[in-house]
């Protein structure tokens, strides 16, 4: 018996079975890595590309991904924004990217309205 063996060479060795698949996401997101950070999508990604983008031509000031928010709602305790963006004149855009909207999307959207008048569009 060798001193080192796999999880699949022992499983195969005492008759387990192969190892289950991983579970896909439930909305089919594939996690990507952009510029040494990992996003919860390629959608959100490539809109990271984007921005890097319109900072490169002096579109946008700045901008920083997935900004945590705290919500003083019973269930729901904070949002995490996908990207917050500076503007050339100061201003703040607050974007979420969404391949599907969601009811606890709309909901929590609605709370950063009304706790601390942010507008959250989707991207």
């Amino acid at each position: 018996m060798p001193e080192h063996m796999t999880s699949a060479e022992y499983r195969r060795m005492n008759g387990l079975g192969e190892p289950k698949k991983p579970k896909p996401s439930k909305y089919r997101n594939i996690k990507t890595e952009y510029a040494g950070r990992k996003y919860d999508s390629k959608k959100e990604a490539r809109y990271a590309q984007g921005l890097d983008a319109a900072l490169r031509a002096g579109e946008i000031l700045a901008w920083t991904p997935q900004v945590s928010w705290p919500l003083t709602h019973n269930s729901v305790n904070r949002y995490r924004i996908d990207f917050v963006i500076k503007n050339k004149d100061g201003t703040y855009r607050f974007v979420d990217v969404k391949g599907r909207d969601t009811p606890m999307s709309k909901l929590k959207r609605n709370m950063m309205k009304s706790e601390h008048d942010i507008d959250v569009e989707l991207a």
